[in-house]
């Protein structure tokens, strides 16, 4: 299987906090070597996340 990781970084903007989270995916490819590549997740980490006040 081909896998892949990507760090991923999430910010939420709302009315009175902003929330940034800090995330690592890990996806496989799950179609054939002749095929257009089908990737899904298959892992997710939460690798630090915080509030943040402006």
């Amino acid at each position: 299987m081909n896998t892949r990781q990507l760090l991923s970084v999430g910010i939420d903007i709302g009315t009175t906090t902003t929330q940034v989270i800090f995330s690592r995916l890990e996806l496989v490819n799950r179609a054939a070597v002749s095929q257009v590549p089908r990737y899904e997740f298959i892992k997710r980490e939460i690798g630090d996340a915080a509030n943040l006040l402006i």
